[in-house]
């Protein structure tokens, strides 16, 4: 955010990256619940694998 206002006139490279930014953690945040499902489902246990 800090480079919206210090250089503006990047300010879509910034936009576009924050997106970007945004799109892996969710990803990731999807990836992890996927791989607690495959845990749950092969060992009946419920693992936290965000740790």
């Amino acid at each position: 955010m800090k480079l919206l206002t210090e250089a503006p006139e990047h300010s879509r490279q910034t936009t576009h990256m924050l997106f970007a930014a945004h799109h892996l953690e969710r990803l990731g945040d999807r990836v992890t619940n996927i791989g607690e499902d495959v845990v749950y489902l092969a060992t009946g246990q419920v693992e936290d694998l965000n740790t």
